[in-house]
């Protein structure tokens, strides 16, 4: 299958937290890769999500003194195989991010997978 991304994804391992632009109930979820477009994000939930879902995200990165604040837009979500029926994978857009804060994230995935040979990702900080 054709790759269909406009931009290379970094896998990366940022805890998070995300809510519901209209509702302001905190979930955990954990990113799992990041693009300049994007992200993609594995989380546990009872709440209904479906794809143009707006999410605000903040995002945790190793090292950094502050949290990363966006909002996201669900581009897709999916039930992960053998896990349980609360597990998801979705695909989100970033439709509001600083740009410093993009470019954080980006030079610290970036940098990571730089590190890991352009390969795989290693949870050491």
């Amino acid at each position: 299958m054709k790759e269909k991304r406009k931009f290379q994804r970094f896998p990366v391992q940022f805890n998070a937290v995300y809510t519901f632009v209209e509702c302001p109930h905190i979930n955990k979820c954990t990113i799992t890769d990041i693009s300049r477009e994007g992200t993609h994000i594995t989380i546990h939930t009872q709440e209904k999500i479906d794809p143009g879902s707006r999410l605000n995200l903040e995002i945790n990165i190793p090292g950094c003194s502050r949290s990363i604040k966006c909002i996201i837009t669900i581009q897709w979500i999916e039930k992960q195989k053998k896990k349980t029926a609360l597990d998801f994978n979705c695909g989100g857009h970033f439709e509001v991010i600083p740009h410093e804060d993009k470019w954080i994230l980006l030079d610290y995935a970036f940098e990571r997978w730089k590190k890991n040979g352009g390969h795989t990702f290693s949870t050491e900080c």
